[in-house]
């Protein structure tokens, strides 16, 4: 079982800045630094899968375990293997290798990452933007229109009744997946998009940050 220790800022100040660790605990540490991932999410995995009675303490991105490096090198090696930095890409806009002059200002490349939504100004249009995996190098990229305000929501039909009153009513909902379309790219190569929504002549390049 592992148990976290309540740190008194006079030790955790003499662990992280001098490093005096003797002065601390009598017994051998080993701190083990995190870089990407944050080091309370992991002290779930931590407590289970530790079957001794080690004690801990965090410190910024710093895990201190009270027990010998040699007793806790699985843990150690599974917190490296999760430590791990995520997927990202550069999505890079152009008008490929032919020379374009246009009134069209393309957005600057930006970094994406696989199931997490991205916002894309292009020309007048707002776009959200997801990236999802399709296999080793291919990817689904697709595109929501984000509308300006909810009048844009809706379709509005007027009648004209028998006494020359007009009525308006609602026809039908128009949905941001009524704007949505998917594309796909293949990692490193630039692609000519043939989109409608998008501008004639457009070219995307994903590549792995």
């Amino acid at each position: 079982m592992v148990e976290q220790r309540k740190t008194h800022f006079g030790c955790a100040a003499l662990i992280y800045l001098s490093l005096l660790l003797s002065a601390c605990s009598n017994s051998e540490l080993t701190i083990i630094e995190l870089q990407h991932i944050n080091p309370t999410e992991v002290e779930n995995i931590i407590a289970r899968f530790s079957k001794d009675d080690i004690q801990y303490d965090i410190v910024n991105q710093k895990i201190i375990f009270y027990a010998p490096k040699e007793n806790i090198k699985d843990l150690a090696h599974l917190l490296n293997q999760l430590d791990s930095k995520p997927n990202q890409f550069l999505l890079s806009f152009s008008w490929g290798k032919i020379k374009r002059y246009s009134t069209i200002q393309l957005p600057s490349p930006i970094i994406i990452s696989p199931e997490k939504a991205t916002f894309i100004h292009i020309n007048r249009d707002y776009w959200q933007a997801t990236l999802h995996a399709s296999n080793n190098k291919s990817y689904s990229l697709n595109f929501i229109k984000q509308l300006k305000d909810e009048k844009q929501n809706l379709d509005i039909k007027s009648v004209k009744l028998s006494d020359g009153t007009k009525v308006k009513f609602k026809d039908r909902d128009t949905t941001q997946e009524d704007h949505g379309f998917s594309i796909t790219l293949t990692e490193g190569i630039e692609t000519k998009i043939n989109e409608p929504q998008l501008p004639q002549g457009l070219y995307l390049k994903l590549e792995r940050f």
